[in-house]
């Protein structure tokens, strides 16, 4: 369920509180979680992208946002673009810590 532009006007211009939950369910935000759990939701969230590709993840961030602007070709097309030069970069190392069973490095000294 996406807010709306009805929500979004009321919630900024009426300054409305809602709850987390609904948050979640409107599509605000993207989790959630009790007081107590923050700090580990946080240092999985952090674990997480630490083995992470930063390359990879700028351009999930880049392509994401232009989503909403593009068609379906030109998104295919960016896509193809990404995977073009990311599979190179990412590929070998992905797999041999996979085989390795260890957590990739994706730093650019490596």
């Amino acid at each position: 369920v996406r807010a709306g532009a009805a929500r979004a006007r009321g919630i900024a211009m009426l300054g409305g509180r809602i709850t987390a939950e609904q948050a979640v369910d409107w599509g605000l935000i993207w989790q959630a979680v009790d007081d107590d759990e923050l700090d580990a939701a946080v240092d999985a969230v952090t674990a997480t992208l630490k083995r992470s590709s930063p390359t990879a993840m700028t351009r999930i961030r880049s392509t994401l946002a232009q989503a909403a602007r593009n068609t379906l070709s030109e998104h295919l097309d960016l896509e193809l673009h990404h995977q073009r030069d990311l599979i190179p970069l990412n590929l070998a190392e992905g797999a041999a810590a996979f085989v390795e069973k260890r957590d990739p490095d994706f730093s650019p000294t490596r």
